[in-house]
């Protein structure tokens, strides 16, 4: 309904411009601006379709009723005495106050209280164009002509009417910063062309030389061809300075993936990812998580989706407290695939992590499980034959008894070493430092001495812990049971690189070929990010070195 009564408001506006324009040619002088309040008439109209209950529609339907009006106003004021027609002759003596109907759709933007970002925009779009076609036909009206006022004009009311019109279509305006910069950049450009153009038709005609305005014709046109390439660049710093590039490089790309790969911790790919979002699209803070999360006050959330699976969120903390800009927008769309997969490798690397730990609980609980067993059930067998073969031994001294009684000494003290190596219940109470002592003690009194020097670091990974107490273990087990070594010398200090871990003896040299033990041990430092090394020890001997990365402590 708001269309139709519109469409039949501008109809009848048309109707004086139909009645008293010329029709033997296209109407001239300053009333061509007359012509110009159809098309924001057209305007209101078409806003009207799109917002039935739009004041600035119904404002520009009003303002298109200027003909009508400037005609009856003709009629009432200048009187009949020539007969000639009255718009033409209100245009050329009235000028300026033709364009009164302009403030119309400045007081509809005006007076409604904006609710939205968009809707403050808007207004400045509305209003700037308003004054802007005012302030340019009174220029045009005082230092010009009667034909340059009624171009000036119709051009201004065209604008206004475009901006009408696009408020209808457009959701969210650009910032008024953006197209003055472009005017800005544009404007200069023009003023550099002409500069160039004019300096050379003044040297031209100094000179003498022959067709001056040509070459300053020429010359105003190569001086622009250089400078847009030049303001095209200026624009787009300027608005990555703003927004960020919007992509994501191949080269940001490659460093993103690179730590998928790495030992780092598989988080820190996320706030890599965040940080990478902040820059690409200009916002101030990004925040990238594996749950779904509600946004907080001023924040915008997107889920992460892979497939129909949600497998995060992204925060975004806008740069304007209206929320993201229209580019802002278009950038975390585009990126919003790419974050959405690093999120989900994140959590694959999460999980997997995960599971190791499972299975290093589950080893260690079976490792208790048999040091319990030996502890509980050979133990005790062992202690009880070594108790009847002295006994015997003391009835009945026979060198076959002696020998059982050696067997049987060696066992317990095969069985001792192996309970050191299964024995991460030594840290139950968290002293890895005591825990390593006890075990240098329980190899001490035999024929191999073994020193331990230690560093170690109150505050230690309990999985590292584990780590090194093991490879103090399996170090000094196999200097004393391979490499038959005399000394054995244990070193753990803790530096800036890392804690580092040295088990080194005075025995046989040679190739090391890693059984079960140095396996296991081997696995376990890779898995807290270490590295093992079994290396020749000078003079002679052999060093087992653990080294555990700083952040992995």
């Amino acid at each position: 309904m708001s269309v139709i009564v519109g469409a039949l408001i501008l109809a009848a506006s048309g109707v004086p411009l139909v009645a008293e324009l010329p029709r033997d040619g296209a109407p001239a002088g300053a009333a061509v601006s007359l012509v110009a309040w159809l098309g924001l008439g057209i305007a209101g109209v078409v806003l009207l379709d799109r917002l039935p209950r739009s004041p600035i529609g119904w404002a520009c339907v009003a303002a298109a009723t200027t003909p009508a009006v400037a005609m009856c106003a003709g009629y009432l004021v200048l009187g009949s005495g020539t007969g000639d027609p009255r718009l033409p002759r209100v245009a050329a003596e009235w000028g300026p106050l033709t364009l009164v109907a302009l403030v119309l759709p400045m007081l509809a933007v005006a007076v409604p209280r904006a609710r939205t970002r968009a809707d403050r925009r808007w207004r400045v779009w509305i209003v700037a164009s308003c004054v802007g076609a005012l302030t340019a036909a009174c220029i045009a009206w005082f230092a010009g002509t009667p034909d340059t006022f009624g171009i000036s004009a119709a051009a201004g009311i065209g604008v206004v009417a475009i901006v009408v019109a696009a408020s209808g279509f457009v959701a969210e305006p650009r910032p008024v910063i953006e197209p003055l910069v472009d005017i800005g950049l544009i404007v200069a450009g023009i003023a550099i062309a002409a500069g160039a153009g004019g300096v050379i038709v003044s040297i031209a005609r100094h000179e003498r030389i022959f067709g001056p305005e040509a070459l300053g014709a020429f010359a105003t046109a190569a001086t622009l061809a250089l400078t847009v390439p030049a303001a095209w660049w200026l624009r787009r710093e300027f608005l990555t300075r703003r927004y960020g590039t919007g992509v994501l490089s191949a080269a940001e790309i490659a460093a993103l993936t690179a730590d998928l790969t790495s030992t780092a911790d598989p988080r820190a790919l996320l706030t890599k990812a965040a940080a990478m979002v902040t820059a690409t699209s200009g916002v101030d803070e990004t925040y990238l998580l594996l749950d779904d999360v509600p946004a907080p006050e001023g924040w915008v959330r997107w889920p992460l989706l892979v497939g129909d699976e949600q497998v995060g969120t992204m925060l975004l903390r806008p740069s304007s407290p209206g929320g993201l800009e229209a580019r802002q927008d278009r950038a975390c769309r585009q990126l919003l695939p790419t974050v959405a997969l690093v999120a989900r490798a994140v959590a694959l690397a999460l999980d997997a992590e995960y599971a190791r730990h499972d299975v290093v609980h589950q080893r260690d609980l079976e490792r208790a499980r048999i040091l319990a067993d030996l502890h509980d059930d050979l133990g005790p067998v062992l202690a009880g034959m070594s108790m009847r073969v002295q006994a015997a031994r003391e009835a009945h001294p026979l060198p076959e008894l002696d020998d059982l009684a050696g067997d049987l000494a060696e066992c317990r003290a095969d069985l001792r070493r192996i309970v050191s190596g299964l024995a991460p219940v030594a840290l139950s109470q968290g002293d890895l430092g005591a825990a390593i002592a006890r075990v240098v003690e329980s190899f001490n009194g035999g024929a191999t001495r073994v020193r331990l020097t230690t560093d170690v670091p109150k505050q230690l990974d309990p999985r590292t812990s584990v780590v090194v107490y093991r490879a103090v273990a399996e170090g000094i087990t196999n200097a004393i049971k391979h490499a038959r070594a005399e000394q054995v010398s244990i070193s753990i200090t803790d530096g800036s690189s890392g804690l580092c871990v040295s088990v080194t003896d005075d025995g046989i040299a040679g190739a090391v070929v890693p059984g079960v033990g140095l396996q296991s041990l081997g696995s376990r430092a890779a898995e807290i990010g270490g590295t093992l090394t079994i290396e020749p020890a000078g003079p002679r001997g052999t060093r087992l070195l653990l080294t555990v990365p700083a952040d992995r402590r």
